[in-house]
């Protein structure tokens, strides 16, 4: 929180305006719920100070947007109980108040559980009711969610064009998420030279375009993967430095309609493009245990395959049976839930042990 939202805090709680202090709060709030380091429990204190404010009050129409904010918050610690109760919240104060625009967390809750043929048709039905609504953002949103879920099948290359589309109207491209999803596109389709020139476009100057905003985590997940794809041990180096405050935390990106998991993930992943086999494995098993305690299996898979292909190239005493182990679980489970990416990773890492 910035001098001026101290000060205007500070004056909402002298004047004693209830209305102004709730609105105060969510302002802070607002502008600092993608911050998943030393601020979290001075922001949890004020989301809990704000839902008291409007409980107090009665004022439901203001209460609507805090838990919301618990959602992120509770997300980005892995205390999916606490995001699932701000979620049933959420449903229940929308239909109280018979607010237009629906929920976007029934699609969340089915990515996270690993529900993949549930979640386009949940983010549809969610889109058909926000776009009258929020006609801005809901685009915007949606579109989030349909990349991670074709990201999960292993099917970009069949939205490639609305992500060029997006590129090319982005007003600031250097800084957007697209650009970064369109690189995850050429990744995909082994386009090594397109997924290269664009990725060196965002990675110029140490990545000193990204902004530090809500977005960025997200960014340097995707960009994360693209790396480690190229092998580019100079930007892994600065992408690991950037990603190593969140380690502990999962990525959320927007209002969270969208998350990846544990960050300890990719950190695992740019470790062992760096050669560091043991901060690897330390992250690996971090990003396994945060996953697991989110009821995340989707992301459990990705995390064990990603392991088990550092495993392999560290190539130590017990790393093989080890490695062989945690694949076989990750594409037994991608085979059962459609997880195209993690099924083609696995079996392309075991069938190197042929």
């Amino acid at each position: 929180m910035n001098g001026l939202g101290q000060e205007a805090l500070a004056m909402a709680r002298r004047v004693g305006d209830r209305a102004a202090l709730t609105y105060t709060l969510g302002c802070i709030i607002n502008f600092t719920s993608a911050d998943v380091s030393s601020r979290h429990r001075k922001l949890t204190a004020f989301l809990d100070e704000a839902l008291l404010l409007v409980e107090e009050t009665g004022d439901k129409r203001a209460a609507l947007h805090f838990p919301r904010f618990r959602v992120i918050v509770s997300l980005a610690r892995g205390e999916r109980d606490v995001a699932d109760e701000a979620i049933e919240l959420e449903g229940r104060l929308s239909a109280e108040l018979r607010m237009r625009g629906g929920s976007p967390y029934p699609s969340l809750q089915a990515r996270l559980e690993g529900r993949l043929d549930e979640v386009e048709a949940l983010a549809q039905q969610w889109f058909v009711e926000a776009r009258r609504s929020y006609p801005w953002v809901a685009p915007f949103f949606f579109g989030a969610q349909m990349f991670d879920l074709r990201r999960a099948q292993g099917r970009l290359g069949e939205i490639e064009g609305a992500v060029q589309r997006a590129v090319a109207a982005d007003q600031v491209p250097l800084m957007a998420p697209s650009r970064a999803m369109l690189t995850l596109v050429y990744k995909e389709q082994d386009r090594r030279e397109e997924a290269r020139a664009l990725f060196d476009e965002v990675a110029a100057d140490g990545f000193r375009a990204l902004t530090d905003d809500r977005d960025r985590p997200f960014l340097l997940e995707m960009l994360a993967e693209v790396c480690c794809y190229l092998n580019d041990e100079p930007a892994a180096a600065i992408l690991y430095e950037l990603l190593l405050p969140l380690a502990g935390y999962c990525i959320v990106f927007g209002m969270a309609t969208v998350t990846t998991g544990s960050a300890s993930a990719p950190l695992g992943a740019l470790a062992t493009t760096l050669g560091r086999f043991d901060d690897a494995e330390r992250h690996f098993e971090d990003a396994i245990a945060m996953n697991r305690k989110l009821r995340a299996p989707t992301w459990v898979a990705d995390a064990q395959c990603n392991y088990g292909d550092m495993l392999l190239r560290r190539n130590g005493p017990g790393d093989r049976d080890r490695a062989v182990a945690l694949l076989n679980e990750a594409l037994a489970f991608a085979k059962e839930c459609g997880m195209g990416k993690a099924q083609h990773d696995c079996e392309r890492l075991l069938a190197t042990l042929t």
